[in-house]
């Protein structure tokens, strides 16, 4: 009986399904994770004076990344079925929002009135 059971929790495994879509990041991890990260760079480049160019690097890495996921033809089609047409324009429009929003804390940094020793 033993036997049947264990090739019962073999076979199991590979009747069962996966969709694509559990396996990217959703419209709502796109945004979170860019505001998150582009408030950690308006802080970070309001304090330091050329932060706001690492905040460009760490944009086009993000940036780099859906279009590595856009780039291959058949996993593409797919996304585009299950999340929609706009998916990819919502992942380079949140990455781009990383760089926007170190440049908004570079220049509050700059708009700030100077102290008088």
């Amino acid at each position: 009986m033993k036997k049947y059971l264990y090739l019962l929790f073999v076979i199991f495994p590979s009747v069962t399904f996966g969709e694509l879509s559990d396996k990217t990041p959703s419209y709502g991890s796109f945004w979170l994770t860019s505001i998150i990260i582009g408030l950690l760079f308006l802080v970070a480049s309001y304090k330091l004076r050329y932060f706001h160019y690492f905040g460009l690097l760490v944009t086009i890495f993000m940036f780099l990344g859906v279009y590595d996921l856009y780039s291959e033809p058949s996993f593409r089609n797919s996304v585009m079925d299950e999340k929609g047409e706009w998916y990819f324009y919502h992942g380079y429009i949140s990455s781009l929002q990383v760089f926007i929003l170190s440049v908004i804390g570079r220049v509050l940094s700059k708009m700030k009135p100077k102290r008088n020793s």
